[in-house]
């Protein structure tokens, strides 16, 4: 089964067509930031290559770089937390997604699409994490769950 719903893999193509020269990227995180917050890691440990795209608008002083990050419904692991899940490149296609000269760029998204769903785990983790000022490898620990919040 496809990790992609219809419409996001067609967004993404289309986004792959109207780019001059589509680039590829991946956000290499050793978990991810939820509201609660969780962290999420995969079951062999080390980082997650988010899949992205950027590219180059304008000209001269004009010109920006832009960058986002591919999304799907949400995997197994995700799915109690949030309905959407970043897609995950596997490590064996990770070359060929980054590779601007690839020739198969538009149709890459759907072979990382059919890929299996990536074995994660996740824990809550301290909201401390939502303040840019705390910085410190403390932030990925266990947090306990917060109490239930009743009106009466």
């Amino acid at each position: 089964m496809s990790r992609l719903r219809g419409g996001d893999h067609a967004a993404i193509r289309v986004a792959l067509a109207a780019s001059n020269a589509p680039r590829g990227g991946t956000i290499p995180i050793e978990g991810q930031r939820h509201k609660q917050p969780w962290y999420f890691y995969p079951d062999e440990g080390g980082v997650l290559p988010l899949a992205g795209l950027w590219e180059r608008w304008g000209e001269g002083d004009a010109q920006v770089e832009t960058f986002t990050v591919l999304t799907g419904p949400p995997i197994s692991a995700v799915a109690p937390m949030h309905d959407r899940t970043p897609v995950i490149v596997p490590l064996d296609l990770m070359d060929e997604w980054l590779d601007p000269a690839s020739p198969r760029a538009a149709e890459l998204i759907g072979t990382i699409a059919q890929q299996p769903e990536p074995r994660l785990h996740a824990h809550r983790v301290s909201a401390a994490v939502n303040a840019p000022r705390h910085n410190h490898s403390g932030l990925i620990q266990h947090a306990e769950a917060p109490p239930r919040q009743t009106l009466w």
